[in-house]
């Protein structure tokens, strides 16, 4: 009965009611840990966000702050998700170690603040222990990881500032278990910002990050973007990518040495102007307009298909609604109009169908 009143203290916070509790029975403490497997005091405390009780806690018995509950979680890994910069502090003294504690699926304090886009913690954490940035989960993911995959930009951002400290800028190149960095993961969501922030020239991170790292599958960011369903959003998303070097990882191959990041950038910025010149001989023009795997990405190439075709159907369909009645005057011209018109807006529509199915592979 005294540990239920005890628990219910812990929730409340109720410092007295402890008080009293430890009065009547001093190894009540003592009591509780051995009968209580789910989650300790402290545990509750945090949940409840109360910090006096917190504070009287872990004053009476330090090590409560290391314990781990049946979940995995510990009182920090609580106070992180939950933003509650004040009880971080509070367990942070007890000792500043625990804040690279790992718990469930080797997650620590960091990745949890990450997941949940608290940051004023993740600062908080990073000051007191800048080492857990380098901190991976169970899967190879680092707290960069969680918070592109949780869609926490403010998050990224404020690890991002911590990477630019001496020793900490290759973190930004860790792969997870799937070889994907941080840069395929944004690639592969979408997330604009995410890449503005990773590759912009105001970024001193930017001459870092590995434009053209491939995963286990051998994709670089780029790939990953030409593989997911077009958008209007995706040509500013790669737009961002070229302009940082960034190239498909059969380009990669082509290339008989690792080239640097500027070697590339040069190397793009060189196909983007001779893109820009406007051909002056029926050979140039010819070869201008083949596709070239260096300027050409299978996303762009499908596209412009795609409107080919179907302006091609729609050509042969209207003609095909509304024939020419001059065409249909003579059985040999009916017979050739109606031949390539229908042949015309086949071969259109088995395109159109073709690449579309090939978009959702």
């Amino acid at each position: 009965m005294d540990i239920k009143r005890l628990f219910e203290a812990a929730y409340t916070g109720n410092v007295e009611l402890l008080h009293k509790l430890l009065q009547e029975k001093p190894l009540i403490l003592i009591d509780v840990a051995l009968t209580s497997p789910l989650e300790s005091l402290l545990h509750v405390a945090t949940k409840a966000g109360q910090l006096d009780f917190v504070r009287e806690l872990i004053k009476r018995n330090p090590e409560l702050a290391k314990e781990s509950s049946k979940e995995g979680l510990m009182p920090l890994d609580i106070a992180s998700m939950a933003g509650n910069v004040e009880i971080v502090i509070q367990l942070l003294r007890v000792d500043n170690t625990i804040c690279r504690l790992k718990g469930k699926d080797q997650r620590t304090a960091l990745h949890y603040a990450a997941i949940k886009g608290r940051v004023r913690v993740i600062d908080l954490l990073l000051s007191t222990c800048p080492n857990s940035v380098k901190d991976v989960t169970v899967s190879g993911e680092t707290a960069l990881h969680l918070a592109v995959e949780n869609h926490q930009i403010e998050a990224f951002s404020a690890l991002l500032r911590w990477l630019k400290s001496p020793g900490m800028e290759t973190v930004i190149n860790w792969a997870d278990c799937n070889g994907n960095t941080v840069l395929h993961l944004a690639a592969s969501t979408k997330q604009l910002q995410i890449l503005e922030l990773l590759l912009s020239n105001r970024n001193a991170i930017r001459g870092i990050v590995e434009v053209n790292a491939t995963n286990s599958k051998g994709l670089t960011a780029m790939d990953l973007l030409d593989i997911v369903t077009e958008s209007p959003k995706d040509v500013q998303l790669r737009k961002i990518l070229r302009r940082a070097g960034a190239i498909g990882a059969q380009d990669v191959s082509l290339i008989p040495s690792t080239p640097s990041l500027q070697q590339v950038s040069k190397a793009r910025q060189t196909q983007d102007e001779s893109q820009s010149e406007d051909p002056e001989t029926p050979e140039d023009l010819f070869e201008y307009f083949k596709f070239q795997r260096q300027r050409d990405s299978p996303g762009e190439t499908r596209n412009a298909l795609l409107v080919v075709a179907a302006l091609v159907a729609t050509v042969t369909f209207q003609a095909g609604v509304n024939p020419p009645t001059d065409m249909l005057k003579s059985t040999t011209k009916a017979y050739l109009f109606w031949f390539s018109n229908t042949l015309g807006f086949s071969v259109a529509v088995n395109i159109i169908i073709y690449l579309c199915r090939i978009s959702f592979l």
